[in-house]
């Protein structure tokens, strides 16, 4: 853990050399050696640090996809929903509505991307069941966003 120092006292001007004046010390949250740095300045010119680490950075979930939307075509259901615009890959889970909990849907790396439209294609499917399908951002420091449901679809 880092600490960062803001120097808040003045020079002390005396006949004899002085050592360099001493800092207040305000910890605050830290970068690791992984962090990501930025740094920018607030109105009065202070500045402003914008470290964050993996750690810190997994704490913050991704946006929820939104409008998801299912369709059956033929033995197979089309789940598709609009991206959240973050860089994050798209996981899909379903479940009945007798279920409790969701089942991931067997996607090997997800679907990646950042905005725009996204879709895949349920092959696992039963006819006669009603399924409920949802579908989470994950980031890359694996944070996830709460799942978004579609309405259900009853298969044929």
């Amino acid at each position: 853990m880092y600490l960062i120092y803001a120097y808040t006292g003045s020079i002390l001007h005396q006949p004899e050399p002085q050592p360099q004046p001493q800092k207040q010390v305000q910890p605050s949250l830290a970068p690791s050696p992984e962090s990501t740095s930025s740094a920018t300045t607030d109105q009065a010119g202070n500045s402003v640090s914008e470290d964050i680490n993996p750690q810190q950075a997994a704490m913050i979930k991704p946006l929820p996809p939104s409008r998801v939307l299912v369709n059956q075509i033929n033995k197979s259901v089309l789940i598709s929903w609009q991206g959240t615009g973050e860089d994050v890959c798209y996981f899909v889970y379903r479940k009945t509505p007798v279920d409790a909990e969701w089942q991931s849907l067997p996607i090997l790396k997800g679907v990646c991307g950042n905005k725009g439209n996204f879709g895949y294609t349920d092959t696992f499917i039963q006819s006669g069941v009603t399924y409920i399908y949802g579908v989470a951002a994950v980031n890359n420091y694996n944070g996830k966003s709460d799942i978004t449901e579609s309405t259900p679809i009853a298969t044929r």
